[in-house]
């Protein structure tokens, strides 16, 4: 689920990457909420077209305020990853 929580004018875009414990990777897509701090969250299920996280894979997650769906960059970014420990 992807929040956007403040008025500010800007949009909540996440990005999310896929790696194998062999390091190579796959791009899962981004997901983009514009709806502003009284609209509704969007749903996102990335896993959906690729299956689950097994163990020892990684996931890695990036949001930033955007300015529209298509911006491939943002502002007041962080970042995340996590290595699935049981699949």
């Amino acid at each position: 689920m992807i929040h956007d929580y403040c008025s500010g004018g800007h949009g909540v875009k996440a990005w999310l990457w896929w790696y194998n414990p062999d390091g190579s990777q796959i791009y899962y897509g981004a997901k983009y909420n514009g709806n502003g701090e009284a609209g509704a969250g969007v749903v996102w299920d990335p896993f959906a077209d690729y299956g689950n996280v097994d163990k020892g894979e990684k996931v890695a997650l990036k949001v930033c305020l955007v300015d529209g769906s298509g911006a491939s960059t943002g502002t007041s970014c962080r970042e995340g990853s996590h290595v699935s420990e049981d699949g």
